[in-house]
């Protein structure tokens, strides 16, 4: 018996080109499925389109949700692992922070040597880098009010044997036209949170790898 790959088992799906409303096309949604997870709604609404009648049942969507928030936490663990096992260099130590506080803005505190505190917002996916990234107001906000600098680190192809990731510093100054933007909506009007192209924070080129403990 041949044991196929995630990629093999997709590549045989889009080679047998089953019907549009075909369950096992599911397969072939996993990056839409974990948006929607997220509360995306570009996603939401390319897969309402993909589906059609068929749409989501209420278990799938708490599925989807639950596979996203495991695929959060493992990156954050993860990235914890990096922190604490490669000690980067310049890092003195670190906080995980959103393990003590679960509401906190940011994921970690770095403390460097020259003295200087850093937050990260570690953002995962499952998925390649280019899927899209979600960011709360109180994150954006927290970004531009605490003094800190406030940096973003995209894990991706995230899973219990590794991920891939890349940092993208301060973000702050890319966040005030848009709150500036926010402020000028409507009364009544409340933006809860946002969704980025990751390209959008100036990510810097150049890929690191983290090898998972399994």
């Amino acid at each position: 018996m041949t044991i196929l790959s995630e990629d093999q088992i997709e590549q045989a799906i889009r080679a047998g080109n089953p019907p549009v409303d075909h369950p096992i096309r599911d397969w072939l949604d996993k990056d839409l499925l974990e948006d929607v997870g997220r509360g995306g709604g570009e996603a939401t609404e390319k897969l309402i389109i993909k589906r059609g009648a068929r749409g989501i049942s209420a278990s799938e969507l708490a599925k989807a949700k639950a596979n996203a928030e495991a695929v959060g936490h493992l990156g954050e663990k993860l990235l914890n692992q990096h922190f604490t096992l490669s000690k980067p260099i310049n890092v003195a130590s670190h906080e995980w922070t959103s393990q003590i506080n679960a509401i906190s803005p940011f994921d970690f505190k770095i403390m460097r040597t020259d003295g200087e505190i850093r937050h990260i917002d570690a953002k995962s996916t499952a998925g390649p880098y280019s899927n899209p990234i979600h960011l709360s107001l109180s994150e954006i906000h927290h970004a531009l009010s605490s003094g800190v600098p406030y940096s973003l680190c995209r894990l991706y192809n995230v899973s219990e044997s590794g991920c891939a990731f890349r940092i993208a510093k301060n973000i702050a100054p890319l966040l005030k036209p848009i709150v500036d933007t926010i402020k000028a909506m409507p009364t009544g009007v409340k933006v809860d949170s946002l969704s980025f192209d990751p390209d959008y924070f100036g990510f810097a080129p150049q890929e690191a790898h983290i090898a998972g403990d399994d």
